[in-house]
């Protein structure tokens, strides 16, 4: 996370160096003369990067990096390799001046800033004004001459000065005031440290690291949050720390370990963690350092010891889970939810009394490190844990995380129960509670329940999109990098369940798969990467379109060992997102014999809780792979396909009650489908014209090409060739739209005296 460019701009009044001050002025004064909005725009991004390297290390800097970049003192920054000034001369010039005006010009230098609100609180209480003070001042006081009088300035008299300064900012400064100041204060001391000979004065600045820190968090500015943090804990580094300062240096490692993994960090928060896992006086205090390593394993793809991690803190606070749960364990936490909500409108739970209970606070911050590694390796388990969340709400009052508990309770009523109006209206309730708490670092998880589950029951898929963007763009901003990245990864697969241009889908995965990287966010990639290899595939970018490999996956071996894990780990969503991708390959290239057999090992996720309007595509897709070999089949194998196409037929017409949109289209085509299979030709020939004119209504450029194809293939087996021709010709212009040219190359190619 760089600094923000104005934020850093006006860095150059609160700390900046006078020779770096000097060439980014110019540097501002030089756009003004160009013209042309871009050419401003162009030259800020230059001195933008100037700045980043000046003031803040790069956000995969280490530690010897922060304090080689933050930290560097004036007459090392400087940028100018020639000096044009005549050294004696000046030399000569300010040891002429007056004592009171000597030590101005080394406040000066060693602040980099002639700002005069700065240099008044940084200095004695003088009765000469500063222009009194620069009046006899016989050489231009500039950012060259200010590096030279600070290289003259013996080191341990700058050393004791920069503390000077710090003590008198603190000081002078008004309180209100002082936390747009908190750079230049914390860079004095910094500069100072060896001076700082008082542990009292160490502890105090410590304490000021710890408010310039969480300053830093509510600006969204990790990466001097972590430069401060790392700051005060080094002025603690002494052998009786943790018993003389326990508070402040718990608090120190704590915050430190929350921001360190907001940057992705995960070295450093383990060794934190690790810290104070050791020096932590009783569990409580070491349940924040905990949640952050739950945090990271679960981003790191390490989900068994994220759940493992979390229900053993569960455990110390009170809260048992069952070790495998079953549906009954999920019944009956749904009947104990049911009771404690009867007769409660979202009205009154929205005026229920905030938790006051710590143990029962905690519970529900770590109940919410659960969803992630939950939700991907046992679902039986996320479940309880979602209704745990709703009735400890109502049995213990509201808290920010309650938002996120009713949000997938709307999607568990949905999906389990059916009853679509209740997740409707508790999913209301949960953006209601977002809202009143003003919980913005919650908006990525509250909104993966919502919108990524419930939502899609009452409300167009495609128009979920925006809020889906809100919510990965909010988790960056936030620090919720996880969830942010998730939310990315899963906008981008509905795009292409819905249909959407592989052009576009694959542009916009490919930039958050970029994101996904420098976040070392493992388990967001593991999901978007076999989906861009699945794009580019159908786009045309690989000489053999039906394997999951090429560009982004340079061999097979790589989307085994993807496997291999996923299974090692149980992760279901990505072990049948990979055999989703390489089925629909299959299908589309018309292997039906292959798309079968991957139909069958991604049918996991066809079932509750992975079966909702959003996820009609698998379940669509496993229908017609496995009818497309139907006619092979003989007995208990046919019977069976036909009861599984008929369930589909079932649960799409369902899901179509509400959003036509969602769900139609796929729907008329499985009945098409099905009925070729019943040998109905006239009610298949209907079913296809209903999926082909559904789709062209909106737009699912997917559903449309495969429903013109096999309309065409199933006109051709009848001896319609009139019929074969148009829904060929249609599928072709179809797959093109859809940007599958990959495909249109091959039905060309089977059909060049058609097309």
């Amino acid at each position: 996370f760089d600094i923000p460019l104005q934020k850093a701009i006006q860095l150059n009044h609160k700390g900046m160096p006078p020779a770096v001050y000097k060439e980014t002025k110019e540097a501002k004064d030089d756009t003004k003369e160009q013209t042309g909005e871009h050419a401003i725009d162009s030259r800020q991004r230059s001195d933008r990067k100037s700045l980043a390297v000046l003031d803040f290390a790069t956000p995969n800097s280490s530690n010897a990096d922060l304090d080689a970049n933050f930290w560097k003192i004036p007459h090392q920054m400087s940028g100018n390799e020639e000096n044009t000034i005549n050294n004696e001369t000046l030399l000569d010039q300010f040891n002429q001046l007056p004592a009171a005006t000597q030590q101005l010009l080394k406040t000066a230098s060693c602040l980099g800033s002639l700002d005069t609100s700065v240099l008044n609180a940084s200095t004695e209480r003088n009765k000469k004004s500063i222009p009194q003070l620069l009046h006899d001042v016989r050489f231009s006081v500039n950012g060259d001459t200010l590096t030279f009088i600070y290289q003259e300035i013996p080191i341990n008299e700058a050393s004791r000065l920069h503390v000077t300064i710090g003590r008198n900012l603190i000081q002078n400064l008004p309180q209100d005031e002082l936390s747009g100041h908190y750079y230049t204060v914390l860079r004095q001391y910094k500069l100072g440290n060896d001076s700082i000979r008082n542990q009292c004065e160490r502890n105090s600045t410590a304490k000021l690291c710890l408010e310039a820190a969480e300053h830093a968090v509510s600006q969204s500015d990790f990466l001097a949050a972590s430069q401060f943090l790392d700051f005060g804990i080094s002025l603690l580094e002494h052998d009786n720390c943790w018993n003389d300062e326990y508070d402040l240096t718990l608090a120190l490692y704590n915050d430190a370990t929350e921001v360190e993994y907001s940057r992705s960090n995960f070295e450093r928060v383990d060794a934190l963690v690790a810290t104070v896992l050791k020096h932590a006086r009783c569990f409580r205090d070491s349940i924040r350092a905990r949640a952050s390593r739950i945090y990271s394993l679960s981003t790191r793809y390490q989900m068994t010891e994220a759940v493992e991690e979390s229900l053993q803190v569960l455990n110390h606070l009170g809260e048992r889970f069952p070790s495998n749960p079953t549906r009954f364990h999920i019944a009956r936490e749904l009947v104990r939810v049911w009771r404690l909500l009867r007769g409660k409108t979202n009205e009154m739970i929205l005026r229920m009394p905030p938790m006051r209970d710590p143990d029962k606070v905690a519970t529900m911050q770590v109940l919410n490190l659960l969803f992630p590694g939950a939700y991907r390796t046992r679902p039986k388990l996320w479940g309880v844990i979602v209704l745990r969340l709703v009735r400890l709400t109502l049995l213990y009052g509201l808290s920010p995380v309650s938002a996120v508990g009713f949000g997938f309770y709307s999607a568990i009523l949905s999906m389990i129960t059916k009853d679509i109006n209740g997740g409707y209206r508790y999913s209301k309730l949960a953006l209601a509670l977002l809202d009143k708490f003003h919980a913005k670092e919650w908006t990525p998880r509250v909104y993966m329940g919502v919108f990524g589950h419930a939502y899609s029951y009452r409300r167009s898929l495609r128009s979920a999109y925006p809020k889906l963007q809100e919510a990965h763009e909010t988790g960056l901003e936030t620090g919720d990098i996880e969830f942010s990245c998730l939310s990315a990864a899963i906008k981008c697969m509905y795009q292409i369940f819905t249909g959407d241009s592989l052009v576009v889908t694959e542009k916009e995965a490919i930039a958050y798969s970029e994101i996904f990287k420098a976040n070392n966010q493992e388990a967001a990639l593991r999901m978007i990467t076999p989906c861009i290899q699945f794009l580019q595939n159908l786009l045309g970018k690989n000489d053999h379109p039906q394997k999951l490999f090429g560009d982004v996956n340079k061999d097979a071996n790589i989307i085994t060992e993807l496997l291999t894990q996923a299974k090692k780990f149980n992760d279901e969503i990505s072990v049948g997102f990979i055999y989703y991708y390489q089925m629909v390959l299959a299908y589309v290239f018309n292997d039906y014999e292959t798309a079968m057999v991957k139909a069958t090992k991604m049918q996991r996720i066809t079932r509750p809780p992975y079966l909702h309007p959003s996820m009609s595509s698998p379940f669509t897709f496993y229908t017609l792979s496995i009818l497309a070999v139907c006619e092979n089949r003989k007995g208990r194998a046919r019977r069976r396909i036909l009861s599984i196409a008929k369930r589909c037929v079932k649960k799409l017409t369902q899901f179509s009650h509400f959003v036509p949109e969602n769900c139609l289209a796929k729907m008329f085509l499985v009945q098409a489908e099905l009925a070729v299979v019943m040998r109905k030709g006239r009610e298949a020939k209907c079913h296809y014209e209903s999926s082909i004119s559904v789709s062209t209504r909106y737009t699912d450029y997917m559903v449309r090409a495969i429903a013109c194809e096999r309309a065409g293939r199933f006109s051709s087996s009848c001896g319609d060739a009139v019929a074969a021709t148009h829904y060929f010709r249609e599928a072709h212009t179809a797959y093109k739209e859809w940007g599958a040219l990959a495909k249109a190359r091959q039905l060309r190619l089977e059909m060049p005296e058609l097309l």
